[in-house]
């Protein structure tokens, strides 16, 4: 019997000859794919929401900087969180709320109770589930760049409180749609 031994190069060859037209004919497949995902990743993601302010737990979000002039009340919108850091929100967190109030609506503060244009919105509570104290957000105008934010839930943390207060509507990164 005769003993054929290989060098790591010859096997590294033999290797990739036995392989090199299959990669060929995969290589456009796997450069597609990776352009698509990249592609996808950059203008939408799809984003579970652990929280019961807004109505669903699934949301599809289209990533884009709305201007001012395109968001609406009611509009559900990805958001990096610009108020103060409280328990467990900091600054910079992902946030996925209502659109309740735009630039020259009037906010209304009657004894703790919050209103936008006349609107109920709800009430702010006096502190938070771990006993912070929390104060109410300021009556006056929407000044132009910002945007009142809020939840369904009466426990939604939002604009009802200084602490996260008006956000500015560069914090609004994109648009989100409930999908369930």
């Amino acid at each position: 019997m005769i003993a054929i031994t290989m060098d790591w190069k010859d096997r590294l060859s033999a290797f990739w000859q036995e392989r090199k037209p299959l990669v060929k004919r995969r290589l456009p497949a796997y450069v597609l794919t990776g352009l698509a995902i990249y592609t996808f990743t950059r203008f939408y993601a799809c984003a579970y929401v652990d929280s019961p302010s807004i109505h669903g737990t699934m949301v599809w979000i289209t990533l884009e900087q709305p201007g001012i002039e395109s968001l609406h009340r009611g509009e559900l919108v990805f958001l990096k969180y610009a108020g103060r850091t409280l328990e467990s929100h900091q600054p910079g967190d992902n946030w996925v709320k209502y659109v309740r109030g735009l630039p020259g609506d009037r906010v209304e503060v009657k004894n703790r109770v919050v209103y936008v244009n006349g609107e109920l919105i709800g009430k702010a509570k006096n502190q938070t589930r771990h006993g912070t104290p929390l104060a109410p957000t300021t009556s006056g105008v929407i000044p132009p760049g910002h945007i009142f934010i809020g939840g369904v839930d009466p426990n939604s943390f939002d604009s009802r409180y200084a602490a996260v207060s008006l956000q500015p509507i560069s914090a609004v990164q994109g648009r989100a749609k409930v999908l369930f």
